[in-house]
């Protein structure tokens, strides 16, 4: 990255993206063109016409069909990589042979082979793994009252990502085994572990079951029984011995045509914490004292959203309701501003702490054992018993 001029001026974050589909154009371009003193100045993609017709309707200036070639000739300070995940692994690669930090979209990989990688590829520039549910205001306030000991220590933990059929998670490459080879449990996967993980949990053992409903074989419905160890990171962990959690996760949910649901409920020996993350409605905690159970809903701000710099990235074929689309641009111009000053900071360190910013911060190792525990959970459902993941791997090297 540039350093900062002979007047004192900071010099732009460069940004180069690799995808150019919804997520994109709902989700990361919004939230960048929030960021002060960015320039998103390439664009890479697998056709080139097509490519060529994103970067002129999303006002990116150059257009590349290669990764490599893209970051050799722009010389960006970031990559964000959000193509199907099958190609992030090169990608990812490329970006930090070239020094320039790099933020890719959940799934990171297709195993946990190909993240470990990943994680070793970028062991040397700042990281962000696309965990979009850590900059949800209600799912964050509930961690907080859980990792502030408001439940008592943690027993049960229940998390619910059903999707409608029409939610988009049944065509193009999401139906494709090249690409999501566990299906639902590729694609929802992660974001659930990571929760989780994020509440200071990781799973010990998994078992579950899991159909599919389409010729391709993949996962359309599962559903998931663990057992939980505590976590460690940042503001250390509640959960109490013998703590389980219950996963249900579906792409094929009725109604086909309604809301996607997204839930999780955090039972603990003092009391119970409530959060539909999907509806964007606050969060509950209750407390068993004898007769008296409390609950209560605690405000919080989105932040307000103004006119998005550049085109009309946020038309999607109407498939997001404006509330709905106001709360992902506020989520998504804060996470991008936190990765933007992790870029700032230059600094990749292994709590992925930046200077003044959060500590909490996905970097791509999270998105690793994230992957460990998709893969150990599509074990346990294609052998039907349970799988045992292990100890997390933490901050020391990953074995090659």
């Amino acid at each position: 990255m540039a350093s900062a001029t002979a007047d004192g001026a900071v010099p732009p974050v460069r940004v180069a993206v690799v995808g150019h589909g919804m997520w994109v154009r709902m989700y990361l371009l919004p939230g960048l063109r929030r960021c002060a003193g960015v320039e998103v100045v390439a664009v890479c993609g697998r056709d080139p016409v097509r490519t060529e017709a994103a970067a002129a309707e999303l006002s990116i200036p150059c257009a590349y069909g290669d990764v490599a070639e893209m970051v050799r000739t722009e010389s960006p300070d970031a990559v964000l990589v959000a193509s199907p995940p099958v190609h992030h692994r090169e990608a990812v690669a490329a970006a930090a042979a070239m020094g320039a930090a790099v933020y890719c979209e959940k799934p990171l990989g297709l195993d946990a082979g190909q993240t470990a990688d990943m994680v070793r590829a970028a062991a040397g520039v700042p990281t962000m793994t696309g965990f979009t549910l850590r900059w949800n205001p209600a799912l964050a306030g509930l961690r907080a009252a859980v990792r502030a000991g408001r439940l008592g220590a943690v027993r049960h933990v229940e998390v619910r990502y059903l999707q409608p059929a029409s939610g988009g998670a049944l065509s193009g490459w999401h139906r494709d085994p090249a690409a999501e080879p566990h299906g639902v449990l590729s694609d929802l996967g992660p974001h659930a572990a990571d929760l989780l993980r994020w509440y200071g949990a990781e799973a010990a053992a998994v078992g579950g079951v899991g159909q599919a409903l389409a010729d391709d074989g993949t996962l359309d419905e599962c559903h998931l029984v663990m057992r939980l160890r505590p976590g460690g990171g940042e503001g250390g962990s509640r959960m109490g011995a013998g703590a389980t959690a219950n996963v249900a996760f579906s792409r094929v949910a009725p109604p086909g045509d309604g809301p996607a649901v997204g839930t999780i409920e955090v039972r603990g020996e003092a009391g119970w914490g409530a959060c539909d993350f999907a509806a964007g409605e606050g969060y509950r905690l209750g407390r068993y004292d004898g007769a008296q159970v409390w609950c209560g809903t605690a405000a919080h701000d989105f932040g307000s959203v103004g006119a998005v710099g550049g085109p009309a990235v946020e038309a999607v074929g109407g498939l997001v309701p404006p509330a709905v689309m106001q709360r992902l641009h506020a989520g998504a111009a804060r996470q991008m501003g936190d990765f933007v000053a992790l870029v700032r900071a230059g600094r990749a360190d292994r709590t992925n702490r930046h200077e003044g910013g959060r500590a909490d911060l996905p970097g791509l190792r999270d998105g690793h054992e994230a992957q460990r525990w998709v893969d150990a959970a599509a074990t346990a459902i294609a052998r039907g018993r349970w799988v045992d993941l292990g100890r997390p791997q933490g901050a020391a090297p990953i074995p090659v």
